[in-house]
C-alpha cells in the first residue's frame, strides 16, 4: 500500500504563474493561498495550516515560501518558515519543478520529513516534483500530482 497521505492540501499551484507570466507577456504575477491539512500517522493526529506564495522570476525561475503551523499527535507543535528557488519547465504535458536551493528561515523548528511529506516535496535541494495544471476560472488555477491533491491557487499582480 502507497504511504498514508503523501501530501496533503499544502503546495499550492506551482507552476502556473510563471506559465501565464510567459504565455501573456504581462507584468510579474504571484500566486498565493492558504492550505490546511488532517491526516492520521504513525506520529498521531496531523493538523497543519498555513500560506504558500509563488513569485515567478526571470528564465523560467521562480521563488516559492510557506509558512505555517503543525499540531502533531500527542500535543507537539512546529512553526514552518521555509523559501525554495525552483526552475519550471514542461515535460510531456505536465509542469516539472526542479529545487535548485531551499532553507530554513527563522524560527522554523518543523522536521524535514513532515514538511516534505504534508508541505510540499520540492522543499529541499535537489527535488524534482512533477504536476498537472488546471485552469479553473479566470485568475484561478490548480495543480496536483501523485503527491499532492489538488491545490487551489488565486493569482494577483506583484506590487511594483
Amino acid at each position: 500500500m502507497k504511504r498514508t497521505l503523501y501530501v496533503a492540501a499544502a503546495g499550492l499551484l506551482l507552476l502556473a504563474p510563471w506559465a501565464l507570466h510567459q504565455l501573456t507577456a504581462a507584468q510579474p504575477s504571484i500566486c498565493s493561498g492558504e492550505s490546511e491539512l488532517f491526516a492520521r500517522s504513525s506520529r498521531g493526529a496531523i493538523h497543519y495550516h498555513g500560506s504558500m506564495t509563488y513569485s515567478p522570476k526571470r528564465q523560467g525561475r521562480a521563488l516559492m515560501r510557506f509558512v505555517g503551523d503543525f499540531d502533531v499527535g500527542d500535543g507537539r507543535h512546529y512553526h514552518v518558515n521555509r523559501t525554495a528557488e525552483v526552475r519550471s519547465e514542461v515535460v510531456d504535458g505536465e509542469a516539472r519543478l526542479v529545487t535548485l536551493s531551499a532553507s530554513r528561515s527563522f524560527a522554523d523548528d518543523a522536521p524535514d520529513d513532515l514538511v516534505r511529506r504534508y508541505v510540499h516535496p520540492a522543499l529541499e535541494t535537489g527535488a524534482q516534483y512533477d504536476v498537472k495544471l488546471f485552469d479553473l476560472a479566470a485568475g484561478t488555477l490548480a495543480s496536483g500530482s501523485e503527491l499532492s491533491p489538488r491545490n487551489v491557487c488565486l493569482i494577483r499582480a506583484a506590487d511594483a
